[in-house]
């Protein structure tokens, strides 16, 4: 199955089925059940999958099944901890399986004249891959590998190595992006980090392209920093989600103000989301930077996930 949010979900319901949607009988269950520890082993490799495919994922929004973020919630609030100490010794497992079965493969090639450091050399090959691709966003961290590649150059250029591809131009441009410009690495991808993912559901069947472009702008704006513009652009996106996709009417009630109101009047779920909390932290931003305001992350991060609520509840 190409699409990773239905498999994760198939598997995850089919453990669920199997522990009678307990999961204290995944503390035992799977000792007599050599089935279900293979099951816990393939529905926690297809989590990792999917952790990593939304890590790389250019933006931070995606349209799953309407049932994925409530499945996703359950599974990491419940199963996930229980799940991974069940699939460590499989995969361990796999791990040895799978280089038996390689030494056992080059030993037959042997046999047939085939030295061993070809066969492994044909085997790597063989393998699909491009540059970069050991990179993995969940274990690696990014920020860190790229402060060492920058002490690497330095250290190149500092020592008269590999004088025709590294020069003293390329440290002052280094040096121009972090102390000029204030690109922080650390914390823009810690940031990235711990901003919320957009869950939309397929069912909605909605043109959602504006929502992802201000959503993700939002987005950019709080990981580089720009926290003021991040407040603006949710102000902005409120206002834009309630009247597109709440059909709240702006003619009838004039500002956001109005328009919050006449939707917690229309729908009762909104009336526990801080909405207005919104529209004034985005107000403050605009109308009040001059007097040196400053917002922390915590703030446009409650938002941001406010917001991701708001879109999740939109109504079918």
């Amino acid at each position: 199955m190409d699409d990773p949010f239905r498999l994760f979900l198939i598997l995850f319901h089919t453990l669920k089925h199997k522990v009678n949607n307990s999961p204290k009988n995944l503390d035992w269950l799977p000792k007599k059940t050599p089935e279900l520890r293979t099951l816990c082993f393939q529905l926690d490799e297809e989590y990792i999958s999917l952790r990593r495919i939304l890590s790389n994922h250019p933006n931070k929004a995606s349209i799953v099944p309407s049932i994925f973020k409530e499945q996703l919630d359950e599974f990491e609030e419940q199963y996930r901890k229980k799940v991974q100490n069940i699939s460590e010794p499989e995969r361990q497992k796999a791990d040895e399986m799978f280089f038996s079965d390689l030494e056992k493969a080059a030993k037959e090639k042997e046999k047939q004249g085939q030295g061993s450091e070809e066969f492994y050399s044909e085997i790597l090959n063989s393998m699909p891959s491009s540059i970069g691709s050991d990179f993995n966003p969940i274990v690696d961290n990014a920020a860190l590998l790229i402060i060492d590649l920058f002490e690497i150059v330095s250290d190149i250029v500092e020592f008269g190595d590999l004088q025709e591809t590294f020069s003293d131009k390329h440290i002052g441009a280094i040096n121009y992006f972090q102390d000029v410009v204030g690109i922080d690495f650390p914390e823009i991808a810690k940031r990235w980090e711990t901003s919320p993912h957009l869950f939309i559901s397929e069912s909605l069947n909605l043109d959602i392209q504006k929502l992802v472009e201000m959503y993700n702008e939002a987005v950019k704006c709080y990981i580089f920093g720009l926290n003021v513009a991040s407040l603006a652009m949710c102000r902005a996106l409120l206002e834009y989600i309630l009247i597109k996709y709440y059909r709240i009417d702006s003619k009838d009630n004039r500002g956001l103000k109005n328009i919050i109101r006449a939707a917690r009047k229309q729908y009762i779920s909104l009336k526990s989301l801080s909405l207005t909390e919104i529209k004034n932290a985005g107000d403050t931003a605009m109308h009040t930077y001059d007097k040196g305001l400053k917002i922390d992350n915590y703030s446009v991060e409650k938002h941001l996930n406010t917001l991701r609520y708001l879109v999740q509840s939109i109504p079918k």
